[in-house]
């Protein structure tokens, strides 16, 4: 005998007298019950339980892509920084100091007859947001920029061969950007 359909209205119903039958122990046998219920509920579940898994997922890779990201531009802006405070040094006219006092001098160099453009502008951390750090020596003459973040860095070899002392730093503050031409001990 094939199995009838519930209409609609009798398994409300049905649904509301097996509250009552817990409650109250009586049997309903007017209602039919069809063994697939609660099927789509669990394969619901499972289906939200696999999409958030590949969400969270794919947050993860994205902000380590946008990390990376980061990292690329902190060595691309420090090297227009490096490259700065050697083209100043290099053109330093005889018996003046081959360091910069700020960071104006590297945009605006006036110390010959022809004004000089070491730095296009003065950029912002990629990393932080904020003004770099600055490095100086003893007489207030500025040996380099670094980062002021405490992160780790995710490159840690396979620099390019103008990003002097980075292998194998702990974090982003470690990587200084100055002049290669001239050895300085930066004091952080």
């Amino acid at each position: 005998m094939p199995r009838q359909r519930v209409p609609k209205e009798r398994f409300i119903t049905c649904t509301v007298a097996h509250a009552a039958k817990r409650e109250m122990g009586s049997p309903l046998d007017h209602c039919e019950w069809r063994k697939d219920q609660g099927f789509t509920y669990v394969g619901l579940l499972i289906f939200i339980a696999i999409l958030s898994a590949s969400v969270t997922y794919a947050l993860e890779a994205g902000s380590a892509l946008q990390m990376r990201a980061k990292e690329q531009a902190l060595i691309f802006v420090g090297q227009q920084y490096q490259h700065a405070f050697d083209s100043y040094a290099d053109a330093t006219p005889m018996g003046q100091p081959v360091l910069p006092r700020n960071l104006e001098e590297l945009l605006l160099d006036a110390r010959s007859t022809v004004p000089r453009r070491h730095l296009r502008k003065v950029y912002l951390d990629p990393i932080t947001a904020q003004d770099f750090a600055l490095m100086r020596d003893q007489d207030g003459r500025l040996l380099g920029v670094r980062s002021k973040s405490v992160e780790q860095p995710i490159k840690t070899h396979g620099f390019p061969a103008d990003a002097v002392g980075m292998e194998a730093k702990e974090h982003y503050s470690d990587w200084v950007f100055g002049s290669t031409r001239y050895q300085f001990a930066p004091k952080h």
